[in-house]
């Protein structure tokens, strides 16, 4: 039969062992420069000057993507700017891969204009993306 002073020492060290537990979770801090550091691998990227150029960056972009969805975070806040993240990733990947097709297949001046439209207004919401995970990751 465990005594008054076994109980209460178990549960001190069950206790204490949730605190260490707790303790070993990665910081916010820590989280935010995994994420920060695969977004901007997306600014290194060479701007294409033809259709091959194009599907290189939309390959690119799919493996900083997949490399962005194998981020593991803890912080849920942080968890949805990945997701948001994949979401931009995704679709400047598609752009790419149409403005080179359009490239390939000659199309007309006017549908290249539409989908350089489209991946500037892609880039913008990465920018204004990056902002908001810049002031999260900053207020710390």
């Amino acid at each position: 039969m465990l005594s008054y002073r076994k109980y209460r020492f178990l549960a001190v060290t069950a206790v204490l062992i949730g605190f260490l537990t707790y303790g070993c979770g990665e910081s916010r801090t820590n989280q935010c420069n995994k994420l920060n550091k695969i977004a901007n691998r997306v600014k290194t990227l060479k701007p294409p000057k033809d259709a091959e150029g194009f599907n290189q960056i939309a390959e690119a972009v799919d493996s900083i993507g997949l490399e962005m969805r194998a981020l593991k975070l803890e912080d849920t806040k942080l968890k949805d700017f990945q997701g948001r993240f994949n979401s931009v990733y995704n679709e400047l990947s598609e752009a790419a891969r149409s403005i080179s097709q359009a490239y390939s297949e000659k199309k007309q001046v006017p549908a290249i204009a539409k989908i350089t439209k489209d991946v500037k207004s892609i880039g913008d919401r990465e920018s204004s993306l990056i902002s908001e995970i810049n002031k999260y990751c900053a207020g710390q």
